[in-house]
């Protein structure tokens, strides 16, 4: 390891780059890049090389009814997948794509919106309000908890969750149902560790 940068590309300061390897398990091949205009480019992590390209279409417009709901886009990573979670003019809808090759794999509308977290069996929207769990198949909502602002993947059944509260207490949920297994109280995880 020398310092010596191997390659270099200009990124939007607006847009996504990801993977972000907190929520996205093993390290990735590409690096993912999306422009606050949602042109998409998949890089090849060794050496910058576009291995696809896509324009997502995420030209917004400001509604004109200001009493419906902020605009909203947020780009997550999930192993291969890219998700993109969005409300426009009020109206919700989650897509996932393939990376490389990058395609469209399914789009869900009127679902929750927020940023999507691998939870093992199910995909975790968080939008620190509550979590709600969908179908990574085709996003179908299979459970909704206000109690809890944030979940991910704990092992394959079982998921780590924070409440709202300032001084957040945890719990063990079910990825399947969202049903509290066990209340841990003011704790912490460090790998597979609950402090």
């Amino acid at each position: 390891h020398t310092g010596r940068a191997r390659w270099s590309r200009p990124a939007d300061p607006g847009g996504y780059l990801g993977p972000n390897e907190l929520f996205a398990g093993d390290g990735s091949p590409w690096i993912v890049a999306v422009s606050a205009g949602g042109d998409l480019e998949v890089l090849g992590y060794d050496d910058g090389t576009v291995l696809g390209r896509h324009d997502l279409g995420l030209a917004a417009t400001p509604p004109a009814d200001r009493s419906v709901l902020t605009n909203f886009l947020d780009v997550s990573m999930v192993g291969d997948r890219l998700y993109l979670s969005r409300r426009v003019a009020g109206r919700t809808s989650l897509t996932a794509f393939s990376v490389h090759p990058i395609l469209p794999l399914w789009h869900a509308e009127g679902g929750p919106t927020g940023t999507i977290i691998d939870c093992g069996a199910v995909l975790c929207v968080a939008d620190t309000r509550f979590v709600s769990a969908v179908d990574p198949a085709g996003g179908r909502v299979l459970w909704q908890q206000p109690a809890w602002g944030i979940a991910y993947r704990y092992d394959a059944s079982r998921l780590f969750a924070y409440d709202n509260q300032e001084e957040s207490e945890a719990a063990l949920l079910d990825a399947r149902s969202g049903r509290v297994l066990l209340k841990l109280g003011h704790s912490r995880q460090l790998d597979r560790l609950v402090l």
